[in-house]
């Protein structure tokens, strides 16, 4: 059973989570089934040893002493508990959302029976959605529930009660419908660009001048935002709707549960990344600041862990920005929240690129030789790190050994695909190409030097399959 279904979710469970499934499977209401909680009892006991026999016998035995084994009958079993695993997944995300309780019991239809208790219930949740910030689609769904439910509890009793509830929840269910559906909209123009998906988005561009017209839609912070974005994703080119999205950002951020204003930052995040590539370099500092923002709003941190894609990218672009002392200070205070893991590699490699930024080769130099080639990011970039070094301090011996290492790693590896691969060795035989030609410098007459360069830098402009071509032609106009 090692590999089973039912083991994987249970040693998914941390130590909270484990503890109230037991007391789930416990308690007669959610399960009858008594060996069912035996299943459950054996397997988080065998979890919590070190080399647990997960043997279907092994386990059979414990549930039924003394019995033949009998592979349909613990099948049974094991299915009793997957479907209570599932029922208790069900559970705790209702129970995670604030007001669901609440509105379920409204929802019931038996007001006339317990009408304190729905009173109750209806003054709570009125003060809830009273005191809440996060003004976003399930908000102004679950109002639209509220009212929905007032207005059938009280459609015999109160007319006018009846009307208000009645324009009020179709009012939310507006609100609701029109940021979940600018959302999705924004989802399916991201996806277009990265897959080239074709999506019906006819509805959408119809609602547009509607939502743009109306006053108490242009209210909604959440509405703005989406707007702003699906502008900015239908127009690359027309940059306002990316300030207006920075600007709502900076003000309502906060507001938006975490995943969403993940979702926000990486809307903003990736047209950034498309205007940098096409060779707005302004937007390098753009890209700088939300990086701030998402730090500030703890957006990039999960679980107290950051990833260690996203610790490379922040200290790469503060470096390239040349603020070297913002990024030497967020190497250092975001370290111990990389994961275990990959913590000393990560460092270690953002803190070499840190010191080459800053032409202190040395000290780059001797923390690529501490990295573990545990990965095949860090062997890559650790490899055309020093590449660069190497040309940089004029070492031509070095860096001709590494290039035949570089090249041999490249072509043996099943990584990066054909593609990547191509590229950097393009990358390769360029670097080896300059390298000669700068060794030679001085045995050639200048006006041949100078025209084989001019020869060389037009070949990399040219060349679309070459990767670090800045850095290239940075070289060639070094001289």
């Amino acid at each position: 059973m090692k590999n089973s279904t039912i083991v994987r979710y249970l040693g998914s469970l941390e130590g909270p989570e484990q503890r109230r499934f037991r007391e789930f499977a416990g308690s007669p209401y959610f399960n009858k089934h008594e060996k069912t909680r035996e299943l459950l009892d054996i397997l988080t006991g065998l979890l919590q040893r070190k080399k647990p026999d997960l043997g279907r016998r092994q386990v059979y035995r414990k549930l039924f002493p003394g019995e033949e084994f009998d592979g349909q009958k613990l099948n049974n079993v094991v299915s009793f508990l997957l479907r209570l695993f599932a029922r208790f997944c069900a559970i705790e995300k209702f129970e995670s959302r604030e007001w669901e309780r609440g509105l379920t019991l409204l929802e019931s239809g038996k007001s006339g029976r317990l009408p304190k208790l729905f009173g109750r219930t209806e003054r709570q949740l009125k003060i809830k959605f009273e005191k809440n910030r996060q003004k976003d689609a399930p908000f102004f769904y679950a109002n639209y529930r509220y009212y929905k439910s007032l207005a059938q509890r009280h459609q015999k009793e109160n007319a006018t009660a009846t009307t208000q509830s009645l324009q009020l929840a179709s009012d939310n269910l507006d609100l609701f419908f029109l940021i979940e559906k600018l959302r999705l909209s924004c989802e399916m123009l991201a996806q277009k660009e990265v897959i080239s998906s074709h999506f019906e988005l006819s509805f959408i561009n119809a609602l547009i001048p509607e939502i743009e017209n109306r006053k108490e839609f242009k209210r909604q912070y959440a509405i703005r935002v989406y707007s702003s974005i699906f502008g900015m994703l239908k127009n690359p080119g027309a940059e306002n709707f990316y300030q207006k999205l920075k600007k709502l950002m900076g003000e309502y951020l906060p507001f938006f549960s975490k995943q969403e204003g993940l979702d926000i930052f990486n809307h903003a995040q990736n047209f950034c990344v498309r205007q940098i590539n096409l060779g707005n370099l302004s937007y390098v500092e753009e890209l700088h600041d939300l990086y701030l923002n998402a730090l500030e709003n703890k957006l990039l941190i999960d679980n107290n862990e950051i990833n260690e894609w996203v610790y490379a990218n922040i200290s790469s672009v503060a470096c390239r920005l040349k603020k070297y002392g913002w990024a030497k200070s967020f190497l250092e205070e975001y370290k111990p929240c990389l994961g275990k893991a990959a913590r000393e590699n990560a460092y270690n490699y953002n803190l070499a690129f840190y010191h080459y930024q800053k032409k202190e080769y040395g000290p780059a130099r001797q923390l690529l030789t501490n990295l573990e080639f545990t990965d095949y990011f860090y062997q890559f970039n650790s490899r055309n790190l020093l590449m660069k070094i190497y040309f940089e301090e004029k070492e031509w011996e070095l860096l001709e050994y590494l290039l035949e290492s570089f090249r041999i790693f490249l072509l043996r590896s099943k990584e990066g695909g054909s593609y990547h691969r191509k590229n950097n060795l393009n990358l390769i035989r360029m670097v080896k190409k300059l390298a000669k030609l700068k060794e030679g410098k001085y045995s050639m007459d200048k006006k041949r030097y100078a025209g084989e360069m001019k020869k060389m830098k037009g070949g990399i402009e040219k060349n679309k399959n070459i990767l670090n071509k800045k850095w290239l032609l940075e070289q060639i106009g070094n001289e």
